[in-house]
């Protein structure tokens, strides 16, 4: 299916429509007003919008609310119709600050331990993408979407309805990577695990595990 978005000016048109007719209407009423020598107060002037943090810079600045360098959310006005959340759409939640750019420049190089399995190893991702890759859809979504909705006013991100998204995820099943391992080793039920980020100086990693 196409991804690109096919309805939003539409759904621009229609809204600035009904702001002209706003508008025209607000504009008669204060005509009458001076008529009547009634002095209008004057606008309040509208927030100015956060600009995109230089990492995500390449995004679709007229599609989202930018609510600190960390969290930036998909206006409901910028999903459309289509099925797919463009990249340049999607929203932006992070628990860390972003990894320099440096890190980005030999994504094959990264690398991964697996353990909990017969054969633990070290895999790097251009090595991960020979052994059989899988694409499916799937929602992506902050467990704090709709926060801002919360009458009780919660700490963090006040969150509308943008901080989810359905994205295409490519890569090799979890299922596939331990049987090339050998299987699961006996007595593990779960799996979880941590991230390569660098955590900033003086700060315990424990106290930032989500």
């Amino acid at each position: 299916m196409d991804p690109v978005l096919r309805n939003p000016q539409r759904r621009r048109v229609l809204a600035g429509g009904a702001g002209a007719l706003a508008a025209a209407g607000l504009a008669a009423a204060g005509t009458a007003r001076a008529a009547e020598g009634a002095a209008a107060p004057a606008a309040a002037a509208a927030p100015q919008a956060k600009p995109l943090p230089a990492y995500a810079a390449w995004k679709d600045a007229d599609s989202l609310i930018v609510h600190s360098a960390n969290t930036i959310e998909t206006r409901r006005s910028a999903y459309g119709d289509g099925v797919i959340t463009p990249l340049r759409q999607l929203y932006v939640r992070n628990n860390l600050p972003p990894p320099d750019a440096s890190v980005l420049n030999d994504r094959d190089a990264w690398e991964v331990r697996i353990e909990g399995v017969k054969n633990p190893r070290t895999l790097r991702l251009g090595e991960l993408k020979t052994l059989g890759v899988a694409t499916l859809a799937t929602v992506l979504q902050c467990s704090g979407n709709g926060r801002g909705f919360f009458p009780h006013k919660p700490s963090g991100t006040l969150w509308q309805v943008g901080a989810a998204g359905c994205v295409m995820w490519s890569g090799i099943p979890v299922r596939l990577l331990a049987e090339q391992l050998g299987g699961v080793a006996d007595g593990l039920e779960y799996m979880t695990g941590t991230g390569g980020e660098m955590i900033p100086p003086g700060i315990d990693p424990a106290t930032i595990m989500v």
